[in-house]
């Protein structure tokens, strides 16, 4: 699995799909092996009882041609390990489709806007499901794109016929270490510093104040000092 390619929205649709499957839960959280709680197990448990219904979603329609790119032409090396030949011919590939105005987006009209916001979610069952409904059509439309991860969730919700009744969380915090596209789903990521800041034992400040349900991203062997410390904060 190639992080951003086709192969990791694969994985996460078997991922819900074995979730639901299992029951009827509350709430589907998207994780990695390098994010870590920022909360008390009890107080996150009770943030969701308080907000249930709402989902935890960052959706933006994608109104930069930039952004538009990564579904708009085809990324058939996206799943290959990324070394300088396979980006030389990545962009080779790119070149010949706009001389030859290659468009994919033309293909789906049932797609009416793109939307794009961060990978990472909190979603309720509603939601989950109506994914898993859908894992067909968003293998077809997303599986040869460029890191459309951070789009597939984004765009079928948004031209869902849910979307209009759909509760989204919105944060009233305003946090400088947290860029608005991520506000919305409770995680502390610092793209001012880095793609994303690994978190350090300076920034246990940063991160308990930040007021956020988890954090990424952590590097568990040369900064566990850290991951340390806000285990003794958070254990119960």
């Amino acid at each position: 699995m190639f992080i951003g390619g086709g192969t990791q929205i694969e994985a996460e649709l078997i991922l819900l799909e074995a979730a639901v499957s299992k029951g009827q839960y509350q709430y589907y959280h998207l994780l990695t092996g390098v994010d870590f709680p920022l909360k008390k197990q009890s107080e996150i448990l009770r943030f969701f009882d308080e907000h249930y219904g709402e989902n935890f979603i960052s959706i933006n329609e994608v109104k930069n041609t930039k952004y538009l790119a990564r579904v708009k032409y085809y990324y058939p090396l996206q799943d290959h390990k990324q070394n300088l030949l396979i980006k030389i011919c990545r962009k080779v590939l790119i070149i010949c489709q706009r001389m030859f105005s290659v468009d994919r987006t033309k293909r789906y009209s049932q797609i009416k806007k793109w939307a794009i916001g961060s990978a990472y979610f909190d979603i309720t069952d509603d939601v989950a499901r109506y994914l898993v409904g859908k894992k067909n059509e968003i293998k077809s439309v997303f599986g040869s794109t460029f890191c459309a991860d951070e789009m597939f969730l984004q765009t079928l919700v948004l031209n869902s016929e849910m979307y209009r009744n759909l509760k989204l969380y919105k944060s009233s915090k305003n946090n400088p270490y947290i860029q608005n596209t991520y506000m919305d789903v409770l995680r502390a990521i610092d793209w001012t510093r880095g793609k994303p800041y690994v978190w350090k034992k300076g920034d246990y400040g940063i991160l308990i104040g930040s007021n956020c349900l988890f954090a990424r991203k952590f590097d568990f062997t040369n900064n566990p000092e850290i991951v340390e410390m806000l285990y003794e904060k958070i254990k119960e």
